[in-house]
């Protein structure tokens, strides 16, 4: 892939959209919807429950194909297409044996083993000699690295409790013969990271790895490699909404040429732009914003002089409860008294039709703007590629894992470039 290319085209798509992706729907609503062509939101409403459902997950957009909406998100597809790696049919699964992955998630599996293939399918000058796990935890993914894919490996991690379990898991069971070894370091790693422990690990025969490195981890985890000279990287994104907008986004020199201006209702949608869904989770999508976007409208009504609050969440249970149940565990949270409004004024508030044809519009415009999360997504991940190649790397950036089941799926895997 281009990443220069691509970057300019997602830069220029999303450019004329940010008054979508700079700001959600209710901040400024009604004023907010104005940016939402009224075809397109006649289209959703128009569509039955299943329909609606496909399109929100991006599933299957035949019931719109032949409408604008249809061919902007298909578009918004097209740019999106990231190439999955392609592995042999060989796996070193049928070798282990059965406590290898005892008490490890089947997620956490899938993830190890495609990563463990991907490496050691490597030709032989781009193979690493030694592996370092960053935010390793208990040091699944490092001791199967260690014991099965013959890679000397280190698990840095800043949580103590979670290396012993792991120290006492090598004891309990054996390693093969011929196994590396496997080490534990108790360090924060990133900008208060330990010159002294880090130096000696990261040389020209170490891949570095950061399997969902969360928020700004993944610009310390380059900037370490590029620090030490380190031979190479595999980084995943994630949890964009905890980084800076300001400092964390725009970080190669051709991005901040011409920046998109990125904030933090931007990096939450970026942050959820590739999750799977059931139906299940649809539903109580919608019966979550319905009840939060009601009880928003309540408030303003009733108490004006309050700025926009945050609700906070609750059990899943409580939105099975009659609105008005809802409202006012929500209104005493707040510290407002509820006790001057009756279960029948709230629930006849919540149910008026004309509110739930609000609501129904509100619900279809977020579906919209859901869309861009991914774009938004690949727009910090593409800018992080090109940060890299301006260091002196070469870079593949494909999809590791099915999004089904791993949702961050999509690995940058970067090497030092060659004299």
């Amino acid at each position: 892939m281009n990443y220069r290319d691509r970057f300019i085209k997602i830069s220029n798509f999303l450019r004329p959209l940010a008054p979508l992706w700079q700001d959600e729907i209710l901040n400024t609503y009604p004023d907010s919807l104005q940016h939402y062509p009224q075809s397109w939101i006649d289209t959703l409403c128009a569509l039955n429950e299943d329909e609606l459902y496909q399109v929100d997950i991006k599933d299957n957009f035949e019931s719109i194909t032949k409408t604008e909406l249809g061919q902007w998100l298909n578009q918004i597809k097209a740019l999106c297409q990231i190439e999955r790696i392609e592995l042999s049919s060989h796996s070193p699964k049928e070798a282990l044996p059965p406590y290898a992955f005892h008490k490890v998630k089947a997620k956490k599996q899938y993830e190890i083993k495609i990563i463990g293939d991907f490496i050691e399918a490597l030709d032989e000058q781009r193979r690493p000699q030694k592996l370092i796990d960053i935010g390793g935890g208990v040091g699944h993914l490092a001791r199967i690295m260690a014991h099965y894919y013959n890679l000397e490996t280190t698990s840095i991690d800043c949580n103590e409790e979670f290396q012993q379990i792991g120290r006492e898991r090598l004891k309990k069971y054996p390693a093969p013969k011929g196994a590396k070894t496997l080490s534990y370091i108790n360090l924060l790693f990133g900008p208060e990271g330990d010159d002294n422990q880090l130096r000696p690990l990261f040389d020209d025969k170490t891949l570095s790895l950061g399997l969902h490195t969360c928020g700004p981890l993944a610009l310390a985890h380059f900037r370490t490699n590029f620090k030490y000279q380190t031979k190479s990287l595999i980084n995943f994104g994630c949890c964009y909404s905890r980084m800076s907008a300001s400092r964390d986004v725009n970080v190669s020199h051709f991005a901040k040429e011409n920046p998109l201006e990125f904030n933090e209702y931007t990096l939450a949608l970026a942050s959820r732009g590739h999750n799977s869904m059931t139906m299940q989770d649809f539903k109580l999508k919608r019966q979550v914003k319905n009840y939060r976007y009601t009880l928003h409208f309540f408030l303003k009504k009733y108490f004006p002089e309050k700025t926009f609050l945050s609700v906070g969440e609750v059990l899943t249970k409580e939105y099975r409860y009659p609105f008005s149940q809802y409202a006012k565990g929500r209104m005493d949270h707040l510290g407002i008294d509820s006790s001057a409004f009756s279960d029948e004024e709230l629930d006849s508030f919540y149910s008026d039709s004309e509110r739930q044809k609000e609501l129904d519009q509100i619900f279809v415009a977020n579906v919209i703007r859901w869309q861009l999360g991914r774009i938004c997504e690949l727009y910090i991940l593409l800018d992080r590629c090109l940060y890299l190649e301006e260091n002196d790397h070469d870079v593949v950036m494909k999809e590791f894992f099915s999004d089904d089941i791993s949702p961050r799926n999509i690995g940058i895997y970067a090497n030092k470039r060659l004299p």
